[in-house]
């Protein structure tokens, strides 16, 4: 079984309540993306080692690489990998930037940002993002490959799949060689739903993960931001109105976790589930 790694990204909580809820659910394993109120570029070596005494250990940082101006990444690539190695982190997540129609020159760039992480002893994982160049397994396969860097693989993110109108089983078996570790997330269109809520079929993709004896890690997306506001959803509804999607799903998300209206439901409390959930179908054969 991989290990699995806990996401916060975009969560709007603080590291200390991560690691909380990390220690909480028996998870050693943290994704970040920034450190409270600091960038990655504004983290020391000593903030990501201190959790190192806490068992939690920071084991991804979440960069913007990739996601931002071409021309600024190999400059903030080479500070996020140098803070990487001497926090003793093995990966760095990066995206495939926004339509850019030399692919010559961004295969290029790709070898160049491989060949710098794997001087840092880094495994660089390529994000697929709707958005993106490479949004596509198809895509995905033909980048990597081409590429040819042993440390250069896919993070497979589930719901960008989705975004992307792609099934996630054949996109899977497109991708099963170069896959670095699959990032679960669920979801209806973009909006972030709990594992096996969306539209992606996840427990049917986990299950076959796990005949496959899927060895990688297993991020997990733990942002539930749209779902929190139901409170304000419900203060707004007007039964006048047509019910709003946002608002159809909320229903349904308070419906199968058996939630009134009145009900307080906290980050806590959905990412204890996720992560309980998640623990109990990968055990499982």
């Amino acid at each position: 079984m991989g290990r699995i790694i806990c996401s916060f990204k975009n969560a709007n909580l603080s590291m200390q309540e991560q690691k909380g809820i990390c220690i909480k659910e028996g998870i050693d394993l943290l994704s970040v993306d920034r450190y409270d109120d600091k960038s990655l570029l504004e983290i020391s070596k000593d903030e990501i080692l201190e959790f190192r005494k806490k068992d939690v250990e920071v084991a991804a940082l979440e960069s913007m690489i990739g996601y931002k101006d071409f021309d600024d990444d190999l400059e903030e690539a080479e500070k996020i990998f140098s803070l990487a190695k001497e926090s003793k982190i093995k990966m760095v997540i990066c995206y495939g930037y926004f339509p850019f129609e030399n692919n010559d020159k961004l295969i290029n760039h790709f070898i160049n940002l491989a060949d710098m992480a794997k001087k840092n002893g880094i495994q660089l994982l390529i994000r697929n993002h709707s958005k993106t160049n490479f949004n596509s397994a198809d895509k995905l396969l033909e980048l990597v490959t081409t590429v040819n860097r042993p440390n250069f693989k896919v993070l497979f993110d589930t719901k960008e799949f989705i975004k992307n109108n792609e099934i996630i089983m054949p996109a899977y078996r497109h991708l099963k060689k170069e896959i670095g570790s699959i990032y679960i997330n669920d979801s209806i269109g973009d909006f972030n739903t709990p594992i096996g809520m969306g539209e992606g079929n996840i427990i049917e993709f986990l299950k076959i993960l796990e005949n496959d004896d899927y060895k990688g890690n297993y991020f997990i997306d733990l942002d539930f931001n749209d779902y929190l506001k139901r409170e304000k959803k419900y203060r707004e509804f007007n039964p006048f109105k047509v019910f709003s999607k946002e608002y159809k799903i909320i229903r349904m998300i308070d419906e199968k976790l058996e939630k009134k209206k009145n009900d307080r439901v906290t980050y806590s409390y959905l990412a204890s589930l996720q992560l309980r959930y998640l623990k109990h179908i990968i055990k499982k054969k």
